[in-house]
């Protein structure tokens, strides 16, 4: 909330926070390979249930981490900070799925349906290709669907 205070101080002593905390969430967290896409899921109902537990607190900390590295960039460019270092990619270098079915599974079993049944795409690298040739719009949810416009 912060983050959107008219106050310039309020913002300043925020980002050092924001970026901390991001930091250490970036520590947690597992980046898929693009290359690998695995289809197997656990043989019971309990660990189906902790593995689709486990991939919705993933794929929340990958993208959190995402947005707040975008904010911290957002701010500093808006406040007009010289010397900026970035790379352009505001870790976007790292992994995370781009899968509707995925992403909006309501229980373990129509999550796993989706993952058995569905192609569920890694983007990493910034690389954008496969989505690009082989998804369907239905096939990107709404967090990708924003990710591919501010990239395209």
């Amino acid at each position: 909330m912060l983050f959107f205070s008219p106050d310039p101080s309020a913002n300043l002593s925020l980002i050092p926070h924001l970026e901390s905390s991001a930091l250490t969430l970036l520590s947690c967290i597992y980046f898929p390979d693009p290359s690998y896409a695995p289809t197997i899921l656990p043989p019971t109902t309990e660990a189906k249930q902790d593995f689709w537990t486990s991939w919705i607190f993933q794929e929340s900390a990958r993208r959190t981490v995402l947005f707040a590295f975008y904010l911290i960039q957002l701010h500093r460019l808006v406040q007009g900070e010289r010397n900026l270092v970035c790379d352009g990619s505001l870790g976007l270098v790292h992994s995370w799925y781009l899968s509707a079915y995925l992403w909006e599974a309501q229980d373990a079993g129509e999550f796993g349906e989706a993952w058995m049944e569905k192609d569920h795409f890694v983007v990493g690298q910034l690389n954008f290709g496969r989505v690009l040739t082989e998804a369907r719009a239905g096939d990107v949810d709404v967090f990708g669907r924003m990710l591919l416009g501010a990239i395209l």
